[in-house]
């Protein structure tokens, strides 16, 4: 099971949530109803009290999120500044993921922003 993972794309949505699972994090109680993909998400997702790395745009993004906040504090999460179109900032999180064992997985889940097709010169 994966037990050292890199992420990029976690600071919203189904790259969040899925981190939270892999910290160990229960999102939904046990009596509440919930969709189809929100049960993927707890069953496919066993292996829990991993290390995440986040590579983050801005890692203020997590100032305020005590879920993460709590994992930082104990090592469990390490968050890079960086960008994952930029080849040196995917090396030095692919560095900073694998400095005490080798990197399990990869969660990619950047999606389409302004900011991403700006950049890559593509018209909104």
């Amino acid at each position: 099971m994966a037990s050292n993972i890199l992420v990029a794309g976690g600071s919203r949505h189904i790259g969040y949530y899925a981190s939270l699972r892999f910290l160990g994090t229960r999102l939904f109680p046990s009596n509440k109803h919930i969709s189809l993909t929100q049960t993927l998400i707890i069953f496919t997702i066993s292996d829990v009290g991993a290390t995440v790395t986040f590579l983050l745009r801005s890692t203020a993004v997590f100032d305020a999120d005590e879920a993460i906040q709590k994992y930082v504090q104990t090592g469990h999460v390490r968050l890079v500044k960086g960008d994952a179109l930029v080849i040196e900032d995917v090396r030095n999180a692919w560095a900073e993921a694998s400095k005490d064992k080798p990197v399990d997985l990869l969660l990619f889940t950047i999606g389409f922003s302004t900011y991403i097709s700006t950049r890559r010169g593509v018209p909104l």
